[in-house]
């Protein structure tokens, strides 16, 4: 048995805010951890402190027979991140004032109006009305992460390894963006009926069934403070985990073949985690009274995945001459299979308003109003799944040994052997809120955003809009390639 552990200690300095976006008459009309925000514990002029990352590690493996063909790992650390810069930098500038990142929303109307400035005029000195910041909550934390592992190794005859993995991991203080200036008590109820698009009918409803009825509490725009539009409040809030079993054979000892084979199963849940680098207006989709509505499938969970390689190489005869010609052969195959990343059923529109008044509108877009209700309570989040994804590489290698210093590789790489489109983006908009009737389309229903497969126009949810674009997949690629070593 070998035992391993260890004590890691991490520490991140956050500057201070700058002052000279600091203005003392913002204090009392913006985010003071009292009055409109008595529960908020917070202040525009919160700086990050975070003193108490200290972070353990241990790992043991065990031969439980003693003969080296068993063993077992076990292992278990808790690692920090670090607060992103991106997101230091946007919120200090984004205080409300006019000399930073000054942001004013005009989500309530078009201009001219008392928030939205109209062209040509810019913002002067003076505060323009109802700007929009954002601040640090107190209690502010790095994100951390518990990672642990349980894994069985065995060895079968001719030098082949089976092993069976558990892989766990308990993301903890994740970074959130929660708008904390709408209301809970100031909301209004709206019910919208699903409908078939009526440009293109016979298409259906989509994953709802048409004359669906969706009843939504939407938040209207009387903000707690009526100085200010969003308030965003960036907190470490957001939990995630991931649970995954791994099998895998590998064979490294053959003379001709070395290969490795590997499936992994894995399940990655999370309350609605972000990967910006600055803050967003709200995350959350009911950010204040029902955090649950945010727990769902990652944005990264692949639940199935599949990966086998060789290094397949003939060193061919003793003869030297059918030795420079048939042997110092290689072929090395990478092959890799998964599900699609998931994405949700989205909802894109603003509801509509519940009477005359300026506050019996809703403080932002989508169901409830919040900004970021990008997705249907009663479909799930991220319960749809791009294509499966596909690459087979190869790479062939001829050596020509010319002589004990010299010798010569001529290579030939092909990248997607299988020339598979590979998605990496789709149209995730199911239904467009239709608050007003039209000649077509009544008042308050959600219609339906078919995919049309005729032609290069297509659009609508689930409809292609992104393939082979990123550093990990490409179409079909050939490189050919010459090498001397000496």
């Amino acid at each position: 048995m070998t035992l391993n552990a260890g004590l890691r200690y991490d520490n991140e300095q956050v500057p201070p805010p700058f002052k000279s976006l600091i203005d003392s008459s913002m204090l009392n009309v913006a985010v003071n951890g009292s009055g409109p925000f008595p529960n908020a514990d917070a202040h525009i002029t919160n700086q990050p402190v975070d003193n108490n990352n200290i972070g353990p590690r241990v790992g043991l493996s065990w031969d439980p027979r003693g003969t080296g063909r068993t063993v077992v790992h076990v292992g278990y650390g808790l690692y920090y991140g670090r607060m992103p810069n991106g997101v230091i930098l946007n919120t200090y500038e984004a205080a409300g004032s006019p000399n930073g990142q000054y942001t004013i929303p005009s989500v309530y109307g078009s201009a001219p109006s008392s928030t939205v400035p109209v062209f040509p005029q810019i913002i002067g000195a003076g505060k323009f009305a109802t700007p929009s910041l954002d601040f640090f909550a107190k209690n502010f934390q790095n994100p951390q992460v518990s990672e642990f592992d349980l894994s069985v190794q065995q060895e079968l005859p001719k030098r082949t390894f089976f092993s069976l993995s558990y892989m766990g991991a308990m993301g903890r203080q994740l970074p959130n963006f929660v708008n904390i200036n709408l209301d809970p008590a100031a909301t209004y109820q709206t019910t919208l009926s699903v409908l078939e698009n009526p440009k293109y009918p016979g298409t259906g409803c989509g994953p709802l069934a048409c004359g669906t009825s969706i009843t939504s509490t939407v938040y209207s725009k009387a903000y707690k403070n009526t100085h200010y539009g969003y308030v965003t409040e960036v907190k470490s809030n957001i939990n995630s985990s991931y649970n995954g079993m791994i099998a895998e054979v590998q064979n490294r000892s053959f003379k001709y073949a070395q290969f490795d084979a590997n499936y992994t199963w894995s399940h990655a849940l999370d309350f609605n985690q972000n990967q910006s680098t600055s803050p967003t207006t709200n995350n959350w989709y009911d950010p204040l009274a029902n955090p649950r509505a945010n727990y769902g499938n990652s944005n990264f969970n692949v639940p199935n995945r599949l990966v086998m390689w060789a290094m397949l190489h003939y060193p061919g005869s003793s003869n030297s001459w059918l030795r420079f010609l048939s042997g110092g052969w290689h072929l090395n195959p990478v092959y890799q299979w998964q599900n699609g990343l998931p994405y949700s059923a989205g909802v894109s529109g603003t509801q509509s308003s519940a009477g005359t008044g300026t506050n019996q509108k809703a403080a932002g877009s989508g169901l409830n109003g919040s900004g970021s209700s990008g997705y249907l309570l009663q479909l799930g989040r991220n319960s749809f799944r791009y294509p499966n994804t596909t690459v087979l590489d190869c790479r062939l290698q001829k050596d020509l040994r010319l002589s004990e210093k010299y010798n010569i590789e001529l290579l030939g790489e092909m990248f997607n052997v299988l020339n598979h489109q590979n998605v990496t983006g789709v149209n995730a908009t199911a239904y467009s809120i239709n608050a007003t009737a039209n000649s077509t389309t009544p008042a308050n229903t959600l219609v339906y955003q078919p995919a049309q497969l005729a032609g290069v126009n297509a659009f609508g949810f689930g409809t292609v809009n992104n393939a082979d674009s990123n550093f990990v997949y490409s179409q079909r690629q050939i490189q050919l390639g010459v090498k001397l070593d000496f």
